[in-house]
Parts: C-alpha cells; structure tokens; sequence
C-alpha cells in the first residue's frame, strides 16, 4: 500500500510557494531600488527610462550615512527630460530654476572627481566656480540647464550643508543627480 499525501501537505506546499515567490518579489524590488536607476527614481520620484546610458555613478559615504555624497550622470532622449520638466518640480518647489546653478549649491557637488569645487567672489560681490573638473564646472555654470535643489537642513548656520541637486540638459539630453552631507 502506497501512501499519498494528505491536504496539509498540500496547503504546505503553496505557503512555501508564497514565501519562495515573496522573497524573490523583495530580492528583485532590493537589487532594482540599489541600481543607480532604481535609486534615482526612489530619490526624485522621476522614472529613469531603461534607455537612459548611465555616464557615471558613485557613493562615497562608505555604506555609513555620514558625510558623503551618492551621485548619477546620464543620458536619456531629449523627449524625457521635456517630460520631466513639464511635471511638478521635486521636493515642492514652486518652478523648476533656469541654469547657472548658484556657486552656494553647486560647489557642494563632487560627482567623484578628485578636485573640490571651489567659488571665488567678483568685484561686484557675486560668486562664481573657480575649481573642480571643467566638466562639471562647465554644466553648473550653463545657462542652458534648468535644476532643482533641495536644502536638507535649512536651520544648519551653513546653507545646503547637506542637499540634493538635479540639473537636466534637455539640448544635450543629460542629467546629472547628486546627494550629499559634507
């Protein structure tokens, strides 16, 4: 006589389905959200195409929320950085800013390059880059780029001591995404 299981093995085998499917579920939702892409959407709440050519990407905080900033630089179609720009601004603000991003949110941004922004005042009391790689000085200072930036501690005595900044190129189809505390 052979013996066949019974109803409690098969309500044992769907949990353990369910609980085989529900870790996969987590495990892939974990490994989009840590991949600069998916992190970037968790960040700004903006769908990054899969089209999107990822330039660069980096995080220097040392997987410890200290002082450090994450970043990304990409390209995407012209098509949805215009989408992106006819949407709500991020982190509330009233209007997307036309470029140059001011020296006082902008040298905060390192994009992993060795070299430290650096600002130097003019006779006429403004500001402008100074330092840093060309690249990054060169898309700061556009005024073809439109951006957003957040001050994450407004009460801190040093303005965007810890910030985010979203600039966006829709001529040259780039974005570039930087998240620090320094």
């Amino acid at each position: 006589m052979v013996a066949t299981p019974g109803r409690g093995w098969k309500r044992r085998r769907w949990g353990v389905a369910l609980l085989v499917g529900g870790v996969l579920l987590v495990g892939c939702f974990a490994a989009w959200a840590l991949a600069p892409r998916g992190r970037f959407t968790l960040a700004t709440g903006l769908f990054c195409p899969a089209t999107a050519k990822l330039i660069d990407a980096g995080d220097d905080y040392g997987g410890f929320p200290a002082n450090g900033e994450w970043y990304v630089i990409a390209t995407c179609d012209p098509g949805t950085i215009r989408h992106w720009l006819g949407c709500s601004p991020l982190w509330g603000q009233s209007q997307w800013q036309p470029g140059p991003v001011p020296p006082e949110i902008g040298h905060h941004c390192r994009f992993r390059r060795s070299e430290f922004m650096a600002c130097s005042f003019l006779p006429d009391g403004s500001r402008q880059y100074s330092g840093g790689p060309a690249e990054v000085r060169e898309m700061l200072s556009s005024p073809r780029v439109w951006y957003a930036a957040r001050n994450r501690c407004p009460s801190s005595a040093l303005p965007y001591h810890s910030g985010e900044l979203l600039v966006v190129d829709p001529e040259r189809g780039e974005f570039w995404y930087s998240h620090w505390h320094y």
